[in-house]
């Protein structure tokens, strides 16, 4: 876990973000078995298939940081699983 600014730590939840809506706007492109994937040493996150990441990311399935709109006709990011998933890598005191 790597103490940092609270700058550090949005952006870092940002790019996550961005990931999903990414996934969201082109799910037609991507496997069912999607995963963010993140390399806990350099903190780089893609989106990869379990098969792809191999031992050196943490893999997280994309379906956990989904949830229906509130409309109830779409998905969109979940960001409150995302906040949950990015403490484990930055804590800002």
């Amino acid at each position: 876990m790597k103490t940092d600014s609270y700058i550090a730590r949005n952006l870092f939840d940002a790019k996550i973000v961005d990931l999903v809506n990414d996934y969201i706007e082109n799910s037609d492109v991507y496997p069912q078995d999607s995963c963010i994937a993140i390399q806990k040493k350099s903190l780089e996150i893609e989106l990869f298939t379990l098969a792809e990441a191999g031992p050196k990311w943490e893999t997280y399935p994309i379906a956990l940081y989904l949830r229906q709109n509130e409309n109830k006709d779409g998905i969109e990011v979940d960001i409150d699983a995302i906040l949950d998933m990015a403490e484990r890598y930055y804590f800002v005191r």
